[in-house]
C-alpha cells in the first residue's frame, strides 16, 4: 500500500503514506501488546479505516493516479483480511481437554516401564531419564505454543518493523 500510495496525486500522497505508517506503528505497538492478552485493538481498526477514508477521498482523472488509488484499496482489503485473522489467532489455543489428555498420556508413558517389570539398573534409569526429559520437553512445548502471541515461543511483529524501514527506503529512493 505504501508503494502504491507514492503515485497518488500530490496532496493525497503524503496523507495516504502517513496513514499507512500510522497503521503499521499501531499494529507493532498497541495491537501486538493486546494480542499477547488475547485481544485485538480498536485503534488498529481505526487506523485501517483512516487509510480507506484517505484512498476514497482521492479525486483525479489521471489513469496512473486512479490505478494507484485502486491498488491502495486492494492492499487495504488484504490488510483487513489479515487483521481480522490476527485477533482470532490470538484467541486460538489448544483445548484444555487436549492438554489434559496430553499430560495423562505423558504420565502413562513414564509409568509403563516399572509396571511391565523393567529393572532399576543404571542403563534403564538413564534411558527412562532420557524418555522422561523428552516427554516433559514435548508437553511443555505444546503448552508454550498454545498461544501464538504470548509465552516464551511467540510470534513477533518483525515483518511490520521491517516494513517501517522499507517505507523510509521508499521515501529516500534507495532500492531495497
Amino acid at each position: 500500500m505504501y508503494w502504491s500510495a507514492r503515485l497518488l496525486p500530490g496532496p493525497d500522497r503524503p496523507v495516504g503514506q502517513q496513514r499507512v505508517r500510522d497503521c503499521t506503528r499501531q499494529v507493532t505497538g498497541d495491537e501486538w501488546e493486546r494480542m499477547s492478552r488475547r485481544h485485538g485493538s480498536a485503534g488498529a481498526w481505526a487506523a485501517a479505516d483512516r487509510i480507506r477514508v484517505a484512498a476514497d477521498a482521492v479525486r483525479t482523472q489521471e489513469p496512473a493516479e486512479l490505478g494507484s488509488g485502486v491498488d491502495v484499496l486492494r492492499g487495504l482489503t488484504d490488510v483487513c483480511a489479515r487483521r481480522t485473522a490476527r485477533p482470532a489467532d490470538a484467541r486460538a489455543q489448544v483445548p484444555a481437554v487436549a492438554l489434559g489428555v496430553l499430560v495423562v498420556g505423558a504420565v502413562l508413558v513414564l509409568a509403563t516401564p516399572p509396571v511391565v517389570g523393567l529393572t532399576a539398573n543404571g542403563r534403564n534409569l538413564l534411558l527412562m531419564g532420557f524418555v522422561g526429559a523428552s516427554v516433559a520437553f514435548a508437553v511443555s512445548l505444546v503448552f508454550q505454543l498454545s498461544g501464538p502471541f504470548d509465552g516464551a515461543v511467540r510470534v513477533a511483529p518483525t515483518a511490520f518493523e521491517l516494513a517501517l524501514g522499507r517505507y523510509d527506503q521508499t521515501d529516500s529512493g534507495i532500492p531495497g
